[in-house]
């Protein structure tokens, strides 16, 4: 599996014939790992989530390949994956632009199951008290990335609130007062 160093710590991916298949979140030890990317697409990969991490990147334009999901874990994380950088979704704002309201739980199971972090971008999705929680990486990883993306994120650990940016603006408005 190709490893990508970043200042957030090395992670792994895989791809397949059709694309990505997984990305493996830090800590991931240099012996998992070969160093340089092999084929065209292995390249491709490397290079984009570099350029994320960089702060470079607006988005992702990478083939993936979740074929193996359920159709109802493919509507999700196809949801998921479009989500803009620099903004949010609450797990039941997700469940329903993946046609599926009132299924918030069930989204956050496929979100807990995600085998593309970053890529399909679940540290986008966050409580509907726009706390954070849960993520493969941990809170503090999730909060980074969100920071990364131009989010201001109140506090940290389970307690930790996003406050809303809104793209057009480039307006802030707290989810709690402060």
């Amino acid at each position: 599996m190709p490893l990508v160093r970043t200042r957030f710590g090395n992670l792994s991916f895989s791809t397949t014939s059709v694309g990505l298949r997984r990305i493996d979140l830090p800590p991931v030890r240099r012996s998992q790992a070969v160093a340089a990317p092999g084929c065209k697409l292995d390249r491709r990969v490397a290079k984009a989530l570099t350029g994320y991490f960089a702060g470079r990147s607006a988005g992702f334009t990478i083939p993936l390949d979740i074929g193996a999901a359920t159709s109802f874990k493919r509507q999700v994380l196809k949801a998921c994956a479009t989500i803009p950088r620099g903004q949010v979704l609450t797990y039941g704002e997700l469940a329903r632009k993946a046609g599926k309201p009132g299924a918030a739980r069930a989204v956050g199971r496929v979100m807990a199951t995600n085998p593309i972090p970053i890529v399909i971008p679940c540290h986008r999705v966050v409580g509907s008290d726009l706390k954070l929680h849960g993520f493969g990486g941990g809170l503090a990883m999730k909060k980074r990335l969100l920071e990364l993306e131009g989010l201001t994120v109140k506090g940290s650990g389970p307690g930790a609130r996003v406050c809303r940016r809104f793209p057009a603006t480039g307006r802030r408005t707290a989810a709690t007062s402060h």
